[in-house]
């Protein structure tokens, strides 16, 4: 990692838009401008803006975020098809520089190559939030393997020079800019390109455009772009042309997944037409694929250097929802090479009608005393009701035990609920003939559906169906609120009826209950967890009947419930001590053995009013895991400043620390510990290099003293508040009061 006053450095250049590194130097990203043997390359949710305004200066940078609510997203930045030997080779020797800005406290992965044991972890924290942060990577020396492995294979898996990987960062942002490697291998001559024979000319399709739904063509316009997914595969892709038509040159070839810029749907189609060419290949597959879904068709027969032509009935991928179709795998290569042309999908208005592969089952329910019916009809698509040979309903009970059946397209199926409440699961098949005469069956979707059947205690009252919402809690305290309800109904004029509502928090611990014949109130709720999270779950059921009553719980989504959260962590108990914020700044790491060195520390307190003593600890090596390290720990003082005595460091390496403060507060009558939570658990992360540090931290003495704030901007005349002092080379953050 930089010191201060380099990283200051690199900060102030950013912010007048003069370009880091020399002239020899690999250029990622600057400016709003990505090196031209880049493109751009997403993975999962990933969204960005590659020239996003400078949130702080002048210049054009390249935002991230996770899209969807902050869920897992990915993205990089990726060499073009042929390009990663000529690239990634000259990198191995070289040190990664980024700059990076961050909005909202999150924690990144920088990650070179596709493989996640190269990741290099950006925490974002209050302290580094909002203002331009710069990070140095050597690559040979954090990750060796990774250096041989790009000095000496071309491929996608080492074909990405920068990507960010987010988890779970909801409403946080990450700005990068000045991305560049430097002090690369000048000298690295990229290996031989193998020459793959190429055919002549490629096959011209003469299907109407109109029936085609096309992704690589020279005769159709695509319906849209595709990159190449990032799934671990050892195929080396590279888009070319041959007599002018488009094709793909697949070497090295396994697998290949295309990842669609936006789902298409072919369900109008009745088949997916692929032209391969190989010189050296003897099988080949691939397979739509929409969520969830694929299935590899094998090709009967390959020929070698001349183009196959395949056309698949979509029948030949059973459950694939062709209506929702995102990605595109090409298999069973094995390691040959290979060309792809023509990949589209058509509808053949001759060829034979195919059934939708999952027929649907739809049903009612109704209930009684003595018996209950489930009423169901089967919709067929793409298939005549003259195909069909036999239709099958049938009920499971627990334990798969036949308790009812049926076998016409529509009817009912009755069921016993003298002995009560009975959860059974429903099942459908459709047997039909095919237009070569082949019998199949297939099963409904939902292939399975679940009902339960209620004994009624009066078969004159027609029970309502109950649906319960959740107002906002409110009077909330440590452990006590209100909960605001309201219940509708499908027959409010229903009379007789009490409802019994009640809450419960996981774990069934009982916190709210309530008998009530209006539709709306107020439940009052106990024993929630003390300044946490609390989940709950609220349910109402009927009561009916004067002379025998009896409770009825009512069926739908999530069996009746309705969940919600109520955080207390809002209302302390007033007899404790006021909780301050904490802010801790670990500073000028001095080497001073071959393993050992010295680092001072810096603890502010938002409000030291209950304020009595502090512990301050410094580990390595796997923060948060098994492996921790305690390089120096100081249990007990009172001073907010310090020194920290550091043994086993690593010698000669880059050692990643992390110092976190423990304060210990009275109100006059009790103590307390409190350790202080927040972005990366209250930890503060920074490095040593044990080769650097010594020569970084030589004190100029007699240099002129300089001030900057947080953000990086001189102050000549320096007010109460957190500074950056420099003398010389010497930098150091430092507290007026």
């Amino acid at each position: 990692m930089k010191t201060i006053s380099q990283s200051l450095l690199a900060f102030t250049l950013m912010l007048t838009g003069t370009a880091t590194g020399a002239a020899a130097d690999f250029s990622v990203y600057n400016n709003g401008a990505l090196n031209p043997d880049l493109e751009y390359n997403h993975w999962w949710n990933a969204a960005w803006t590659p020239d996003a305004a400078n949130p702080a200066g002048d210049g054009q940078v390249f935002l991230f975020n996770t899209a969807d609510g902050g869920a897992a997203g990915s993205m990089g930045f990726m060499t073009k098809s042929g390009k990663a030997a000529d690239v990634m080779g000259p990198l191995s020797t070289a040190t990664l520089h980024f700059d990076w800005y961050a909005e909202g406290t999150a924690t990144y992965n920088i990650r070179i190559a596709l493989n996640g044991d190269y990741d290099y972890p950006v925490t974002v924290t209050a302290e580094n939030t909002g203002k331009w942060n710069t990070e140095e990577v050597v690559i040979a020396t954090r990750f060796p393997e990774l250096a041989e492995k790009m000095a000496s294979v071309g491929s996608n898996d080492v074909g990405f020079p920068f990507s960010i990987v987010a988890d779970n960062a909801a409403g946080a942002k990450l700005y990068v800019s000045n991305v560049y490697y430097s002090d690369i291998n000048e000298s690295y001559v990229p290996p031989t390109p193998v020459v793959i024979p190429a055919p002549e000319s490629v096959p011209t399709p003469t299907l109407a455009a109109g029936d085609v739904v096309s992704l690589l063509s020279g005769a159709y316009t695509p319906a849209t772009a595709f990159s190449i997914g990032g799934w671990g595969q050892s195929t080396i892709y590279e888009a070319m042309d041959i007599a002018g038509a488009p094709v793909a040159l697949l070497k090295n070839f396994n697998y290949l997944g295309w990842e669609l810029a936006s789902h298409i749907d072919v369900s109008e189609c009745t088949h997916m037409h692929v032209d391969y060419w190989t010189p050296d290949g003897s099988a080949f597959g691939f397979t739509p694929i929409s969520p969830g879904a694929e299935k590899v068709w094998s090709a009967p027969e390959v020929k070698q250097n001349e183009w196959n032509s395949y056309d698949v009935a979509l029948t030949e991928f059973p459950g694939v929802n062709f209506a929702d179709i995102f990605q595109i795998k090409y298999d069973l290569g094995g390691g040959s090479n290979g060309y792809l042309a023509n990949v589209y999908f058509y509808k053949d208005d001759n060829a034979p009608v195919s059934p939708d592969p999952a027929a649907k089952l739809t049903y009612t329910v109704t209930d009684g005393i003595a018996s209950a019916y489930f009423n169901y009809n089967i919709k067929l698509a793409n298939i005549e009701e003259s195909q069909v040979s036999a239709y099958r309903v049938w009920l499971d009970a627990p334990g798969n035990l036949l308790k009812g059946e049926s076998t016409t397209k529509e009817g009912s199926i009755e069921v016993d609920v003298t002995g009560g409440d009975q959860t059974y699961w429903f099942k459908g098949q459709v047997t039909y003939t095919d237009n070569d005469g082949n019998e199949k069956t297939i099963n409904t979707d939902p292939n399975d559906v679940a009902v339960t059947f209620h004994k009624l205690s009066d078969p004159s009252v027609v029970l309502p169906v109950l649906t319960i919402t959740a107002g906002e809690p409110k009077a909330l305290s440590a452990t006590t609120g209100e909960l605001p309800f309201t219940i509708t109904t499908d027959k409010p004029e229903l009379e007789g009826v009490t409802y019994h509502v009640f809450c419960l928090t996981t774990g069934d611990k009982l916190v709210g209950e309530m008998n009530t014949t209006d539709l709306t109130g107020t439940l009052q709720l106990s024993d929630l967890n003390e300044g946490t999270k609390s989940e709950l779950w609220l349910k109402a059921e009927g009561i009916v009947g004067t002379e025998k009553t009896e409770t009825v719980q009512y069926p739908g989504e999530a069996q009746g419930w309705t969940g919600l959260f109520i955080n207390t962590s809002e209302f302390a108990d007033p007899d404790k001590p006021v909780m301050p914020e904490i802010t801790v700044a670990a500073m000028d790491p001095v080497k001073t053995g071959e393993n050992s060195g010295t680092l001072r520390y810096e603890v502010v307190l938002s409000n030291d009013t209950f304020f009595q003593s502090l512990s301050i600890k410094c580990v390595t090596n796997a923060f948060g895991g098994a492996e921790d390290v305690t390089l120096a720990e100081i249990t007990e003082t009172t001073e907010l400043t310090g020194t920290l005595q550091l043994e086993g460091l690593k010698p000669n390496a880059v050692n990643g620390l992390w110092v976190k403060a423990t304060i210990t507060l009275t109100d006059g009558q009790k103590s307390e510990e409190i350790t202080f939570p927040g972005a990366a658990q209250g930890w503060t992360g920074l490095e040593i290099d044990m080769t650097q540090v010594a020569i970084d931290m030589v004190e100029t003495d007699n240099a002129p003293v300089e001030y900057f704030n947080l953000q990086g901007v001189k102050v000549e005349t320096p007010a109460t508040g957190i500074y950056i002092r420099r003398q010389g080379s010497k930098v150091t953050k430092v507290i007026i009061r």
